[in-house]
């Protein structure tokens, strides 16, 4: 939720900036509630969406990977633990085509996934050292 803290006139919300020890040049300010932190993790980094999203998964907040497509990587999941299988392999391709059909990255996961099959676990190490250099 954003709170907005007013410098000026009623000073709204100043409680939370006394609360936080925050000054103006602190915002905005950026805090993850917990039930294992009451009292707020302060995210320090830049402000750009790619290292809140690290930040927010770091700190155990489920959300799908930046640039990636939520559906997919469940069938991606499943087609890992579930022994490979061509089902979803078909599955992940009956999405790509149809549902995510204006998304070039969805033609990607059935992709991946047949050259899985075909070369084994194996290959993602080796892709990701061949991309990698």
């Amino acid at each position: 939720a954003e709170v907005p803290v007013q410098e000026y006139g009623d000073k709204e919300n100043d409680d939370l900036r006394e609360r936080f020890k925050l000054v103006a040049d602190d915002f905005p300010a950026y805090f993850l509630f917990t039930e294992a932190s009451k009292e707020g993790i302060r995210y320090e980094g830049d402000v750009k969406a790619d290292q809140l999203h690290l930040w927010l998964r770091k700190n155990k907040v489920r959300l799908p990977a930046m640039g990636t497509i939520e559906e997919l990587d469940e069938i991606a999941k499943k087609f890992m633990a579930g022994g490979m299988s061509d089902a979803h392999i078909k599955e992940a391709e009956k999405m790509a085509s149809e549902q995510f059909a204006e998304d070039p990255k969805a033609a990607l996961y059935p992709k991946i996934m047949a050259k899985l099959k075909e070369k084994g676990r194996g290959y993602i190490a080796a892709e990701t050292a061949r991309v990698g250099k």
